[in-house]
Formats: structure tokens, sequence, C-alpha cells
């Protein structure tokens, strides 16, 4: 990875040196994130191969900073910290575990309100996490779990399960007012609440042709207003 760069005025120019994240070919997870200089940090870590660890990086050209030893999938920003979930841990992969740093500073991962749990109530892997509501989703590939802040520094969200049959198969998609995602059943949009059916006109179509051993490479991005994109 070459570093970030800014543009401005047609000129790019770079804000940091390159960054050694490994050659695996894992999707990026990456949140904007609290930080003790009131300006945050852009907290990022591309799959549990990243090398070092997940990275921290606060807008200067040579402030990029491995903040943790636990890299993973699904990094995130709720509760006034940094959560990182899906992660690599003890050199094992494990797929149910978050991580999170103390309050106010994606910077320390360590020291009071600072943690990690194994989230028992998501059927299989973490597969995509998202805020939504004031609450945190957490989905796995048949799952829904809901996280709602509960003011106790060891344990910032407590975790209820809201679905065991409908979770993130693919792609997803985080808007402010929905989650847009490919299921095991097709493409829904969730709203807090409920699972709307989006894909009728072409469920069949891309269930029955899509590539189901490279599933967990599918993306998604919020493209124009009101729409999104999964691919």
């Amino acid at each position: 990875f070459n570093g970030f760069h800014e543009q401005a005025g047609g000129v790019w120019t770079s804000r940091s040196a390159a960054i050694n994240l490994g050659t695996d070919n894992e999707p990026w997870g990456a949140a904007m994130c609290p930080g003790n200089t009131g300006k945050g940090y852009y907290v990022f870590s591309k799959g549990v191969a990243t090398v070092g660890g997940p990275w921290r990086w606060g807008g200067a050209a040579a402030d990029a900073t491995v903040i943790s030893a636990n890299p993973g999938r699904h990094v995130v920003s709720f509760a006034d910290r940094a959560f990182i979930f899906n992660q690599l841990a003890g050199g094992v992969v494990q797929s149910r575990r978050s991580q999170w740093s103390i309050p106010g500073d994606a910077a320390m991962w360590t020291g009071s309100g600072s943690g990690n749990r194994t989230l028992a109530e998501v059927d299989g892997e973490i597969s995509a996490v998202g805020p939504l509501r004031n609450a945190l989703f957490v989905y796995g590939p048949s799952s829904t779990v809901i996280g709602q802040e509960q003011f106790i520094p060891s344990a910032p969200l407590a975790y209820n399960v809201l679905s065991r049959a409908m979770g993130v198969w693919g792609g997803f998609v985080a808007d402010q007012d929905a989650h847009y995602m490919l299921t095991q059943q097709g493409f829904r949009r969730f709203d807090g609440n409920n699972f709307e059916d989006i894909g009728a006109a072409v469920n069949s179509h891309v269930l029955s042709r899509i590539n189901r051993a490279a599933i967990d490479r599918a993306i998604g991005i919020p493209f124009r207003h009101w729409q999104s994109v999964i691919w």
C-alpha cells in the first residue's frame, strides 16, 4: 500500500509513507474513530493477514502506527470507541472475537475501558458490522445480533439475538437509515426492525450464478443518494 494521499487543485500530495499491509486479498475494514488529539484517527485493517496488526493514521505525514497485535476484518466506531471484529489473536483466526479501545482514544487498546469478547450470539463467523439507530448490528451468515450501549467500562455493549434465519452472506452497505445486504435468501434492506425483500426481480438469477467459493470477497458501497451497490 503506497500510503495516503491528498488531492487539492488537481494535485496529489503524499500524506504518509508506504505501509506494508501484506499481500492477502482480503477486503479493507476502516472507520473514523475518536482520538485524544480532538481530530480523531482513521483506523484500518486489511483482514486478519494485516502485517503487524490494525493501524491508525491521524493525518500527518509520518504518523501511521500499528495500534494492536490483533488485526481483523471489520472496523467500526461506536460508543466513543474503536471496535474490531473477526480477528487474528494468538496466531489463530477467531471469527467471533471483538476488541475495543479505551473510550475517546482509538490509539489505546489496553487500560481501563478497553477489552475483548467472543460473541457466542453470532451463528458462524462475523460477516458484517454496522451502526444503525443508536445500536450496533453484528451479522453472521444467517444471524443478526444487536449491540446496545450499557455504560459498563468492561462490557460497553449488551448483545441480543434478533434473527437466527437472516444475516449477511455477501456484500454489505451501512447507510444512515438502513443496512443493505446480500443474504442467503437474496437482497434485503434492514431498517433496524424488519428485513425487506428488495431483490425479487433478480434474487433467483444472482443466487443461482454467484461464485459461492468467493462470497466473502463481495463488497458493497453507497453509490448515490438512495442507491447502494453490491458486487
